[in-house]
């Protein structure tokens, strides 16, 4: 389909110049290349970490080709910097110049390693959203400021319905400071990592401190690979949870991976919740046109709900025969003595049942340059493409060297 220049998406976005941070991973990479090549801003601040030289290869390694279509428009002003220094790390005339000239924050930068430590996620997702959120008081022609956080921001709940707003807990003052101080905070315990506590006392901070600033919070569920744009399942490697998630269940390792039931099921009946890339950022420049403020979840509701259940029998389903005897069985237990698997423990969120609420997303254009329909694009096929990528890494991981093993993994 072919857009005009009279829409009023793409003119509302030719008058816009953006400052998008975390333009190398897998959602800033596909806002990156909308902006620039769909929708065609004014101009793009890329905060980069190092040169320009270094985001380029990681565009070039990310999106092959479609990189080259981001640089031929020329759009891109790469202001090297660092999220954890004060300014983040920005020139004292890059920062002139964006405050003078930015309408639009995209702040998409995150540190989402479960594995490091509290103080490091929170210089790196909470002390570092705070600084932009201080500079962006300057600017002096913006429209709105665009925190990406996660869905997963209140996993301290208990099953059931998550609506869009802050959830109120704690005193995160007081927190953020004895966290600084290297004094650690025992409400850290009541999420699976510590990744997620990060960004709930960043959301927490962000809407008290800045209650002034026009402010919207995305929050996505688990982020796949991109349905259609830049290109069929693009995405950062290791940037999609789920993707690691169906490739460690494919391992031809032999054992059990015991999970846990959802409540009230004998297996895993729960949502296990994920939207394509491409999908969310399309909530969210759909959101940024209406110039929506508050808080805006983007899940599975609005693309295809699948349960646990569901990835465990397509990871199965699409590993060649050979490799089936080699894969670890997957079984649910309430046992305690029995324990919980090593797969499960990382993926803590597996069995949970959280329905998050998108009512707010529920007038956004399904059709159009942003529609939500993605239209022509195939479900099933997606699914197909996504494991025959997986199985092919898996192999290549492994370096096999069973021939029928071999064969059965060029699909």
């Amino acid at each position: 389909m072919e857009f005009r220049r009279s829409d009023p998406v793409l003119d509302f976005f030719a008058r816009q110049t953006v400052f998008l941070t975390g333009s190398t991973g897998g959602l800033g990479g596909c806002l990156l290349y909308k902006l620039v090549v769909t929708l065609g801003v004014a101009k793009v601040f890329a905060l980069v970490r190092g040169d320009a030289a270094t985001a380029k290869r990681k565009w070039a390694a990310s999106m092959g080709s479609k990189s080259e279509d981001i640089l031929g428009k020329r759009k891109i002003v790469f202001v090297p910097g660092d999220i954890t220094k004060p300014s983040l790390g920005m020139s004292a005339e890059h920062r002139a110049e964006i405050q003078d000239s930015v309408s639009l924050i995209l702040h998409a930068a995150a540190d989402i390693n479960f594995r490091d430590p509290l103080p490091v996620l929170v210089a790196n997702n909470t002390s570092s959203t705070l600084e932009l959120a201080s500079m962006a008081r300057d600017f002096k022609k913006l429209h709105l400021f665009v925190h990406v956080s996660t869905a997963y921001v209140n996993s301290f709940l208990e099953d059931g319905e998550v609506v869009e707003e802050v959830y109120r807990v704690g005193d995160p003052e007081k927190e953020i400071a004895d966290i600084t101080a290297g004094r650690g905070s025992g409400r850290v315990e009541a999420y699976p990592w510590p990744y997620g506590y990060s960004k709930h006392l960043t959301e927490q901070l962000l809407t008290l401190r800045f209650s002034q600033l026009p402010l919207l919070i995305l929050r996505p569920s688990c982020i796949g690979p991109a349905a259609q744009v830049p290109f069929p399942q693009y995405m950062p490697e290791t940037s999609s949870p789920l993707s690691s998630f169906y490739a460690r269940l494919l391992f031809p390792t032999g054992g059990i991976n015991t999970f846990p039931p959802c409540r009230g099921s004998a297996s895993g009946t729960n949502v296990l919740d994920e939207i394509p890339v491409d999908l969310v950022a399309n909530i969210l420049l759909q959101h940024t046109y209406r110039r929506t403020m508050g808080v805006v979840h983007a899940s599975s509701s609005l693309y295809v709900p699948k349960t646990l259940d569901d990835y465990l029998a397509e990871a199965r389903g699409y590993a060649p025969a050979s490799w089936r005897p080699r894969i670890a069985r997957t079984i649910f237990s309430t046992d305690n003595g029995l324990g919980t698997g090593k797969l499960a423990n990382f993926y803590a969120v597996l069995s949970r049942d959280w329905r998050f609420r998108t009512s707010r997303s529920r007038d956004l254009d399904r059709d159009g340059i942003l529609g939500l329909s993605l239209k022509g694009h195939d479900p099933e096929k997606y699914v197909e493409d996504r494991l025959r990528l997986i199985v092919k890494q898996v192999k290549q991981r492994f370096k096999a060297d069973d021939q029928s093993m071999i064969e059965e993994a060029r699909l």
